[in-house]
């Protein structure tokens, strides 16, 4: 199935536009080389430590089952294999970041956070195009 270039562009524009929106507001406090690489750790570290997480995660579907049957299993599905481990992934990396460049970048925590998690969405939403149909 082939990625078409409207579905590329859909999937990316956002996460894209956000993060140049950030990157021109803040870029006399912060190095721009500094903030591209957050983005980019955003998408390939934070996203492939998350998907290390789901491979060791426990599945709340049974099997053959596509979609939650009851509201439990709903909601444990959505926290436990989605929103916790995402949030963790992305928290070890802005933390990494944050340590490893703390004096160039220790007064732009919230900067940081913001393109490490539009990084991850970049990523994530390419995925999630991937696996509609063109």
């Amino acid at each position: 199935m082939a990625l078409t270039t409207l579905v590329l562009v859909k999937a990316a524009a956002f996460p894209i536009l956000l993060s140049v929106v950030l990157v021109l507001l803040i870029r006399r406090q912060a190095k721009v080389w500094f903030l591209l690489l957050a983005f980019a750790f955003g998408c390939l570290g934070a996203f492939s430590l998350n998907h290390s997480f789901l491979r060791h995660l426990p599945t709340f579907y049974r099997e053959g089952e596509i979609r939650a049957v009851t509201t439990l299993q709903a909601w444990l599905s959505g926290f436990v294999e989605a929103a916790i481990p995402e949030e963790i992934a992305k928290a070890i990396w802005i933390s990494v970041l944050l340590l490893g460049w703390r004096r160039y970048l220790a007064h732009n925590g919230a900067l940081i956070g913001g393109l490490v998690g539009l990084g991850f969405a970049f990523r994530e939403n390419i995925e999630y195009a991937r696996t509609q149909r063109c």
